[in-house]
């Protein structure tokens, strides 16, 4: 029996785990399902960042057919981005998927769901090659310019690369030390090792 899965996702600007749980229980007890058919995935802020480990389980929930039903607060929980928000719906929409949003009344089956699924999949393409529009021509103006946007190139004899060779080699630092010190990655430490 495929469950009902509910997702609530805490930020740090409030939305808080309580009200949205409480409004999707309300759902819930409105269409008479039963809490052993429920199950909920929970995302929270920590001091940091947001953890999704909740969300992942949820999308190999979905990919193993386990789940029927989605159940969310309102859409902007799915994602911190539109865009991101927008290519999680579209994808779920092309699944055997009902996808409801309580506190926005909207639920993605029948004739009229299909019908919003599909003009926010077409916003989710127009969104999409605007912005791929948008890049290549702020690429060609900066080449016009003279500028070359993205990662500088770098030389066997630049000095940061000369550093992270020699504390390589004194061992005295750890790799983390010697990325903190320079204020470069752990990937970058070791792009500079191989130059």
């Amino acid at each position: 029996m495929k469950i009902v899965a509910c997702y609530i996702r805490v930020s740090t600007g409030g939305k808080n785990e309580a009200g949205q749980r409480r409004e999707i229980n309300q759902w819930l007890k409105s269409k008479r399902i039963k809490a052993k058919t429920v199950g909920w995935y929970v995302d929270k802020s920590t001091a940091k960042k947001l953890r999704h480990q909740a969300f992942e389980k949820l999308q190999t929930d979905i990919a193993n057919r386990e789940i029927g039903t989605v159940v969310i607060w309102r859409l902007d929980r799915l994602s911190s981005t539109m865009s991101e928000g927008l290519s999680i719906l579209c994808d779920w929409s092309k699944k055997p998927l009902r996808i409801v949003s309580v506190n926005q009344d909207i639920d993605f089956t029948g004739g009229a769901g299909k019908t919003i699924a599909a003009v926010v999949q077409g916003l989710a393409e127009m969104a999409f090659e605007t912005k791929r529009e948008q890049s290549k021509v702020a690429l060609a103006k900066a080449r016009t310019q003279g500028r070359f946007p993205g990662r500088p190139p770098v030389t066997a004899d630049d000095v940061r690369v000369q550093m992270v060779k020699k504390s390589h080699k004194d061992a005295k630092l750890s790799i983390d030390k010697i990325c903190e010190q320079l204020k470069i990655s752990r990937t970058t430490y070791f792009r500079y090792l191989d130059l």
